[in-house]
């Protein structure tokens, strides 16, 4: 890793042990960030992580043991945690995609060889749209200046 390389920190929540192994190769092997990788299988674990660990960005499998389908998402998004969700399932619907995408996921990806090649660069864009995002609604790096000062 280099100094100017992103650190990026992820909770995988992914029950499937091959799945695991794949994401952690395929973020292992990223050369435009650096990623830490938490992973959980289950969401009443995964919750845990977030009183005791900062993360910038949520890859979720929809299939765990304790909660399934558009109910895990949607169970994760509860959590208020403020952070990026990219959706990443067996689950190859096109519907369930875009149900995802409108509950509050940013992205909706079908475990496939190209998506696991594709992940760094997917999670690296998704943190930087979220931070884009987050700096133009609070005014950018001077706004809490500005709303100290009584500013708009």
């Amino acid at each position: 890793m280099t100094s100017d390389q992103p650190t990026i920190s992820v909770l995988v929540v992914e029950d499937s042990p091959a799945d695991l192994d794949l994401i952690k190769e395929s973020l292992g092997e990223a050369t435009q960030a650096h990623f830490e990788v938490q992973t959980e299988g289950r969401l009443d674990r995964a919750q845990h992580q977030f009183a005791i660990r900062e993360f910038d960005i949520v890859l979720l499998d929809l299939g765990l043991p304790d909660s399934s389908g558009l109910r895990t998402l949607e169970t994760v998004l509860e959590w208020d945690t403020g952070l990026p969700i990219v959706v990443l399932t067996g689950l190859a619907e096109d519907i369930l995609g875009a149900q995802a995408v409108e509950l509050g996921a940013q992205a909706y990806r079908v475990k496939r060889l190209e998506t696991f090649k594709a992940l760094p660069a997917d999670l690296l864009s998704v943190v930087e749209q979220h931070r884009a995002q987050h700096a133009t609604a609070s005014g950018g790096p001077l706004g809490w200046l500005r709303r100290l000062l009584g500013g708009s």
